[in-house]
Order: C-alpha cells, then structure tokens, then sequence
C-alpha cells in the first residue's frame, strides 16, 4: 500500500528516484507524484493521476527529491488526494504510507480537511512553530497518531526527516562500501524507500528502521533516532542479492512472464533447501506440538495447501487460519506450538499482526518469503527465502508455486524422503518448460475467450486440489473482474446446486482416478453446466466439455498454472490490464 523512496546525493540524482519508483509502483498505482529541491533554491513539486505516466516523467535537476506512489486508504483518487502533501507555507513536503485510525479524534472542528495525510501536513505545519527542532516537531506529531503510519518530509534546504511506524521503511547508500563507515558523510547517495527493490540497482548496503525511528539526512549526514530522539548506531548489511525488476523481456505483460519463468523459479528454492535454515526449519515442525499456517488473500490459500501438505505427507499436527482470523484461534496455541507465516513481500500487516501476537505467547515462527530484509525475517526465527525475485504483476504466481514448493519440500524432508522431494522439484521445473506449449496456451486462451462472456464461473476440486480451486477463483476475479467462486467438491450436494444452470462455466479439478469427481461432473453436467476438466489423467475427459491436462501428471506443484494462465487470458480478452487489478496493491501493509 504505497510506495515511498526520497534521495540525497551530492550529484544529481532526479532520474534515479524516478527509476526507483517505477519499481516499487506495484505498492499503489492510483496516482504519483514527486517534490524535490530546485536549483534555484525552494520546493517544487509534480503530481498525477496516471499511473502509466510514470515511466514518462523527466523532473528537473536535482540532489534531494522525495517520491510516493499512492494505493487509496484515506479520501478519493484525485489531485488533491495525491502525494506529496505542500505545506500551506510551502516549505515542507510530505508523504505517507498508512491509515489514522485516529482521524476523527484528531481532526478540528469545523476542519474541511478530508484526508489523513492532510492532517498529518496541518499537525506538522503547527508543531514546526512551536518546538525547538525539526525533528521533536516530527516526534510530537508522530506521538499523536494511532495505526500503522510511515513519513517522509523533505524542507526546502534539503533535509528529510522520515519516521517509520508499522509501514516498511529502509535506508541504502551508494558507492563503494565502506566497513569502517559508520556514521560520516556519503561519497555517493543516500537513498529512503518502502522497499530495497526500489534502489537495488544503485546501492550496495542496505540499513533497517525499526518501528518508533526516525531519520535525519541532511547535507550527506544520516541519523537514526530512537522515539526518545537518542541516536543510535547504524549498522550496514551488504545487498548480497540483487533484487531487481526485470523488464517484459518481450511479454505483454508481466503476469505471463511471471508464469512462463515458473520453470526456473520452482527449482530456485532448492537453494533454501540446501541451507542451514531449512535445517532449522525441520527441527522446529519436529519439535512443534501443534503447527498453525497463516497468510493473507493468495498467500492464505497457498498456506492452506502447505498445510495440506504436512497434515497428508508427514502426519503432522497443522491446520490453516487466515492470518486477519488469527485471534480467534490463538486460545488454541501455547509455547509448544510453531506459527508458520507465508507472504509474498513480507510487509502484509495481517500476517504481521499474527506473527506479533504469537511471539507474545511464546510460539516459534516460521516464515516462508520472497524478499529479503522484511519485517517478518526480521520478526521470525527461522525464514525461508523462496528466491524467485521480483514479482511486479499484483497476483501472485510464480510466489505461489515457490511456496508450495517449499512446503512440499518440507513435508518430505520430515519423512526422509528429502532426495524424492528434489527430484519432484526438478522435474516439475522440465516437465514445466516442456508441457506449456504454444499449443497449450492457444487453447487456453480460445476458453478464457468464452469464459469472458460469462459473469460467474464456478471452481469444484478437493483435496489436493481444494485450495488450487480457491487459488484459481482468486486469480480470476482478480485479473479479469469476472466472479469466480471456488467450492468444496463435497459441497456441491449442500447448495451449491443452486447455483449450477444451462451454460454456466463449472471448472473441476479432478485427481487421477478420482471416481467421486467423475460423479461431480455427471452432476453438474445434468444441469447444463458447461464443464471445463483440469485433469490428472484421461478418466474424465470423455464427459467433460472442454480439458486442460495439468502439468506433472497433477501433482500439486504444478496444478496451480492453468487457472493462472485461464485468469490472464479471461483479463486479456475483456481488455483488463492483469499486472495492475483495480482497488488492488500488490504489498498490503495496512489493516
């Protein structure tokens, strides 16, 4: 949920924070805009509302600019609405990441501001003129504010202060590293983001804010206060992997790119495998009376399948729970007990939020990521880093397989069938780069055409293929805005009939030799479904409309790429951009 990045250099450094973020853009796309310090001296500033003019903006020169990309939370998607925020004095810039809980409590009388951020803007305006510094001014403001809350100000002569509560916030620096370094000036630039993925093309030494900080940069100087403003040493970690976005490499879009690369990455968490935290991971589910596997929208149903996984694989004790229903299951957990967390960006404030609570109570975490440096490796014991780089389209796909991987991977190892599970993994990776053809994909873009026309699609599977329907509704309604709707195949007898008449889309995921689905299909084919088989085998396809046979003879691994390439395409043919889903954010870091 929005993007910030701001810069200082001692050279020109506009073009860099304009390339910075466009990578981060993927946080919030309803609109952008920038402020900076001109040559001539003072703020200027430049906002919009289209998100595509992003890649487009030429600012002018300069060494201090601060940037944000906004996902609306707080007042409507317009120019007003948009960040950065100008001070009625016009010296100050600000930009914010988060919600006011509080707003209503803290808003004037008879005040006609209508957003959050305006307030924090009119707070601050006050504070400057009456405390003794820039900075308790922020910490005064700061101090008034309730919920997850991130700022960025940048003055007129260049510093910026930046405060970080709740909504990520991490600090790089260019040039060459230097160990004995610790708190002087920068021989290159000082670079503030929501993400490191914004400046991993430049810096090579990242630093983490921890909740309650704030930071100074002014002229090359760089501070971090702690919330009772006493500074504090900074610690430099060496960018060891460089998280990068790639550009389309020719695709339309990036959704395709992310599900055609899923070759390479599911065999890239082999390296996770192969490290000492996958052997500490082990040992905590071994130890673990009870396992509970959390996560948020895709990353839930992804950890239900995980928790299929090691329920079905390795007899363990695990169930799912939505990360945002975690406190009405906590009563259940003790200190004998392992949360396992999976997320995509590692910053989703649900999964945080579950997390914080069963460190509380004394359970082990787990986490299971893909960008390194996040708030929940920070949080967890032990993290597993799936390593499939940037995914810059909002669905999760090439993240999804990647963790179920991992968990799969896991369950065998616990079971000492280690060496099995590898194999299963590469050879998902050939059977992958093998089975989806141009064929395939012809023929699946000819059924997302007819899809399209429709307004509701219905998803049956079970098992193993329970959370790969719910997966794949998911995915639909996400890219295309058709409703999709995944049931319990076991379900369809208790009402979801109801729902089934002449040419409705009922897609069924059928395992091999599954006979209770094959009377599923006869089911819902008596009602004159239009019946699209996902198939493990040939059994059904005689009495299904359309098939799709899954990858890797259906294993779960690979089950979850037909209903991603059947969401991009139904996006595609009802002209919806996939990579950008409306009123969606690819990180969500509010509640």
């Amino acid at each position: 949920m929005c993007g910030i990045v701001a810069a200082s250099s001692f050279q020109e450094i506009q073009d860099d924070v304009v390339a910075a973020l466009g990578r981060v853009q993927y946080r919030g796309y309803d609109s952008f805009g920038f402020a900076w310090v001109s040559e001539q001296g003072g703020l200027a500033s430049s906002r919009s509302t289209e998100a595509d003019a992003l890649q487009e903006t030429c600012l002018p020169r300069s060494r201090t600019v601060l940037g944000h990309t906004r996902w609306a939370t707080h007042g409507e998607v317009n120019l007003t609405n948009c960040h950065p925020h100008i001070s009625t004095t016009g010296n100050f810039a600000l930009v914010h990441n988060g919600i006011v809980t509080n707003f209503d409590r803290l808003l004037p009388g008879g005040s006609e501001l209508r957003s959050d951020s305006a307030l924090i803007v009119s707070l601050l305006e006050a504070a400057l003129g009456n405390s003794n510094s820039r900075i308790e001014a922020l910490q005064f403001v700061t101090a008034q504010l309730s919920g997850r809350n991130t700022l960025a100000v940048l003055f007129e002569d260049g510093e910026i202060l930046a405060f970080r509560q709740g909504s990520p916030l991490v600090i790089g620096r260019s040039g060459e590293p230097d160990k004995k370094d610790t708190t002087d000036k920068q021989q290159g630039g000082i670079y503030l983001a929501s993400d490191q993925l914004a400046f991993s093309a430049t810096c090579r030494e990242v630093c983490r804010v921890a909740d309650g900080e704030m930071i100074s940069i002014r002229s090359g100087q760089l501070t971090i206060f702690s919330c009772d403003l006493v500074s504090r040493s900074l610690v430099w970690i060496p960018v060891t992997e460089q998280y990068q976005v790639a550009d389309k490499e020719g695709y339309p879009h990036f959704m395709l790119k992310e599900v055609m690369e899923q070759w390479q990455t599911v065999p890239a968490v082999l390296k996770a495998v192969d490290s000492e935290n996958f052997a500490a991971a082990i040992h905590l589910l071994s130890q673990a009376r009870r396992i509970v596997v959390v996560g948020a929208g895709g990353a839930y149903f992804t950890a239900r399948q995980i928790a299929w996984l090691l329920r079905n694989e390795a007899g363990l004790d695990a169930i799912d729970v939505p990360a945002y229903e975690y406190t009405s299951f906590a009563s259940l957990f003790s200190e004998a007990d392992l949360m396992i967390a999976v997320s995509q960006s590692g910053e989703t404030a649900d999964t945080l939020q579950a997390m914080e609570l069963a460190k509380h109570a004394s359970l082990s975490v787990l986490s299971i990521l893909n960008v390194p440096g996040s708030s929940m490796a920070e949080l967890s014991d032990v993290t597993l880093q799936q390593g499939s780089g940037a995914e810059v389209c909002v669905l999760s796909t090439k993240s999804a397989t990647a963790q179920i991987a991992l968990g799969y991977a896991l369950a065998m190892a616990l079971t000492n069938k280690a060496v099995e599970a590898r194999q299963q993994i590469q050879r998902l990776s050939h059977r992958l780069a093998a089975e989806i053809t141009p064929e395939l994909l012809g023929a699946i873009k000819r059924l997302a055409a007819r899809l399209a026309e429709h307004q509701s699609v219905y998803i049956l599977g079970r098992g193993q293929y329970h959370a790969c329907a719910q997966i794949a509704a998911l995915n639909i309604k996400e890219a295309s805005y058709v409703h999709a709707e995944a049931f319990s195949a076991g379900e369809l007898k208790h009402g979801v009939l109801a729902l089934i008449t002449t040419n409705v889309p009922v897609l069924v995921f059928v395992a091999e030799g599954d006979e209770f689905m094959a009377q599923v299909i006869a089911e819902v084919k008596a009602r004159g479904a239009w019946v699209i088989g996902l198939l493990a085998d040939d059994q059904c396809r005689a009495v299904c409309d359309e098939a799709i046979m899954l990858p890797d003879g259906g294993s779960v691994l690979g089950a979850l790429v037909p209903g991603q390439l059947l969401a991009y395409y139904t996006a595609v043919a009802l002209e919806q951009n996939p990579d950008r889903p409306r009123n969606l954010a690819k990180s969500i870091t509010v509640l």
